[in-house]
């Protein structure tokens, strides 16, 4: 069978767009929904294999619907400010790749669709596939005609249809009609909703018969229809898609070709869409052991010669990398160190491994550490953080540090990724050896044969040594070595020293703790059973609402997709009707406080210095602050007593103290100095609570009457503003419609 595939590109642009965190050009461009589009695009010609393929624009300007309606579309907001420019720039893929695209003035993509479909679907062997989610493009579905959802991988027929609709395609438009659609302001018959409409439709058999017919259609279902007949018949030529426009295609241009790379390398460039880059006229990654070769130090003998030429050469840099039996730095047993100063070689020092000849750490601390000491000698890493926590294990010091591949390559674009093997691959063309092929299922570095790991290891630190100027150099284009010299760098070693120190936990009151949990929880559990009337799985959200509104047929708030929900909002809402859910309500956070607290931070105690030492990730968050994982130490409840029980484990040895130092919304107040918005100056001259102020404005309420609620709205705005949220971020932020 042939194929064609009609490709609705907005239903594309505003998925991607959605999907995709913001991210943006050094320039500032926005460009996550043309990434969207293109990884859109590339996914369904890979999974497809479209034979013939055609994207349908929608255009800007009002056409012949709204002269039919004045008010169609009326209720759908502008596009998201960053959203717009994007528009031209997923063209201009589109014409990169090529591939073909119409548009016609007065019309939509859907018309074009429609057009297309009656065109070529008398074709013989001929599949049309619309690959779009819009519902109004199921009046189009035919024995050879379907719809295909890109997102869900979802090929929508006839039978699909008749689940959403009630009726099969050919009355979709008749259901439409009656009922209406909100999102594009079509009217409809006012009170009539689909259920109705479809029953109608079945019942009578079209549209017209249902018209014809509301005189005998009894209660106010029939006095609706009869008054609403104007409507409905003005939302027929709404919905109903234009099926004969004159598009001047020849079905010979619609034939998928092969992608013009060149062309979209130049585009791709221009996007800073690195990992999307064609090798072009054949060229290859180079090949590991024409670039550099890799030596294995493990005698005595080589590792003093290696000491006595790199001290005799003392190079400006020397690249060093620790590899490990776990990924935990603080937990690792060390297995070999990697070291490289040129652009030639580099070297592998065994020290942990289970088969083969590695040297003593002891010997490596004596003979090595004059190198990795001698402050001449800048010593650069990938991630410094974690080879700088393995080595203090052992007592060994790395000084001076004056040079981190992960947070050069993080300041220079935070969106990225920082991993070795990406930006081996988008600075030095070079494919890197892999970690999964070097090391079996379950087995650790340390199991690995010493030949094979000095291949790994060595190039870990040429790569890492070879890194470092061409990231530096776009360091100095977006002008941010001082921040990185000054600031990120340092902080390097202080992270280590925090984290190597870890906090000290009250052992006795975390298990005070957890006893106190469990049993409140258990007691919890039996009032549960005992208001419900029988025992159930209280975790399972299909039990609870059997229990909930079969059994004490309290009113259903919200449906999902397989059932009634019973999140956090819907039982809040029955809890002022019933006990029971305020139950569940107490019974969901103790048992969250217990598993995700009390239970995870005692499995994370050093058992020989009742410390906890967590991992601050110095780059990962787009905004530039700091994060905390095992455990996140920056998530442990305050507003509830029960959350500052879990605080009260964090506490300081005999004769300490904690210290809490904070800046009073630091980025407000970095914002009044760039911007000089003379009501923010205002704000922080005058004292003024800037968040309550900002509510007072929006929600207009007197600055002493902004309750504690509103002052959370204001909050939530001003910090959406600063990094770039969405209006339709903040929409489900705040809980309200995006128009709002």
């Amino acid at each position: 069978m042939k194929s064609l595939y009609l490709v609705d590109i907005s239903s594309f642009i505003f998925r991607a767009y959605y999907a995709i965190r913001p991210l943006s050009t050094k320039e500032g461009v926005p460009v996550n929904a043309v990434f969207g589009v293109i990884s859109m695009m590339n996914k369904l010609i890979s999974s497809r294999k479209p034979d013939h393929l055609i994207v349908c624009n929608d255009r800007p300007d009002k056409g012949v619907r709204h002269e039919i309606f004045p008010t169609y579309k009326a209720n759908r907001s502008a596009p998201p400010e960053d959203l717009v420019p994007q528009f031209d720039l997923i063209k201009e893929y589109i014409s990169s790749y090529p591939f073909p695209a119409v548009d016609k003035k007065g019309y939509e993509a859907d018309d074009i669709i429609a057009s297309l479909v009656a065109k070529y679907k008398k074709e013989k062997d001929m599949e049309i596939y619309i690959v779009s989610s819009d519902k109004d493009l199921m009046q189009l579905i035919d024995d050879n005609v379907f719809m295909y959802d890109a997102m869900k991988n979802k090929v929508i027929k006839e039978a699909e249809v008749e689940a959403k609709f009630g009726v099969g395609p050919d009355k979709v438009v008749d259901v439409q009609s009656l009922c209406g659609d909100s999102v594009d302001n079509i009217p409809g018959v006012m009170g009539v909703g689909p259920k109705t409409a479809s029953k109608l439709i079945n019942q009578y058999g079209s549209l017209e018969s249902v018209l014809e017919h509301s005189h005998e259609i009894k209660g106010k279902v029939g006095e609706k229809i009869t008054n609403g007949k104007e409507d409905a018949l003005i939302s027929r030529k709404l919905v109903k898609l234009y099926d004969d426009l004159d598009l001047h295609i020849d079905w010979a241009d619609l034939v998928v070709g092969d992608p013009k790379k060149e062309e979209l390398n130049t585009f791709f460039k221009k996007m800073e869409f690195n990992s999307l880059l064609y090798p072009v006229n054949g060229s290859a990654k180079k090949e590991n052991a024409s670039i550099a070769s890799y030596t294995c130090l493990n005698s005595i003998d080589e590792l003093k010669k290696f000491t006595a030429e790199t001290l005799k050469v003392k190079p400006k840099l020397l690249a060093f990398d620790t590899e490990t039996d776990s990924i935990h730095s603080l937990n690792a047993n060390l297995v070999g160190i990697s070291l490289c100063y040129d652009d030639k070689k580099a070297y592998y020092i065994p020290v942990g491994h289970k088969e083969g000849d590695n040297i003593k750490l002891d010997d490596v601390k004596e003979v090595l550490g004059p190198v990795l000491t001698e402050k001449t000698i800048g010593k650069v890493a990938q991630n410094a953080k974690f080879d700088l926590n393995v080595l203090s294990q052992y007592d060994i010091n790395v000084e001076p540090l004056v040079e981190d591949t992960l947070i050069a390559s993080y300041l220079c674009d935070s969106s990225q990724q920082h991993n070795m093997d990406y930006l081996a691959d988008k600075y030095l063309d070079h494919e890197t050896i892999k970690f999964k092929d070097t090391v079996g299922k379950n087995e650790t570095f340390a199991d690995v044969p010493i030949e094979k790991a000095t291949q790994y290891a060595a190039e870990d630190s040429w790569v890492t040594y070879m890194l470092i100027n061409p990231i530096k150099k776009d360091l100095a284009e977006i002008k941010l070595e001082k921040l990185y010299e000054e600031l990120e760098l340092p902080l390097v070693k202080v992270l280590a020293t925090i984290e190597q120190n870890g906090v000290l936990i009250d052992v006795k009151l975390l298990e005070d703790l957890k006893v106190e949990f469990t049993k409140r929880l258990k007691s919890i559990e039996t009032k549960i059973y005992k208001l419900a009337g029988e025992e159930f799985n209280i975790n399972s959200p299909k039990q609870l609402s059997v229990i909930l509104f079969e059994k004490l047929e309290l009113p259903v708030i919200k449906k999902t997709k397989t059932g009634y929900s019973t999140n956090v909002d819907v039982l809040t809402t029955l809890s002022k009707m019933h006990e029971l859910p305020d139950r569940i309500l107490k019974f969901r956070t103790i048992g969250k406080l217990l598993s995700t607290y009390v239970e995870q931070l005692k499995n994370l105690v050093n058992t020989k210095t009742n410390r906890i030492h967590t991992n601050f990730n110095q780059a990962i968050v787009a905004t530039g602050r700091l994060s905390s994982t095992d455990p996140n130490l920056q998530n442990i409840p305050i507003r509830t007593e029960e959350g500052k029980r879990i605080r009260e484990l964090f506490i300081a040895p005999k004769e300490h103290v904690l210290f809490s130092a904070d800046y009073s919304q630091i980025e407000l107040r970095l914002l009044a100095d760039f911007s000089a918005d003379p009501h923010l100056l205002e704000a922080y001259q005058n004292d003024e609570d800037i968040h309550k102020k900002t509510a007072s404005k929006i929600l207009g309420v007197e600055m002493d009457a902004v309750d504690d609620d509103q002052r959370a709205i204001g909050k939530t705005i001003n910090f959406g503003v600063i990094y770039g949220q969405s209006p339709y971020g903040l929409s489900q932020m705040l809980g309200v419609p995006q128009a709002e």
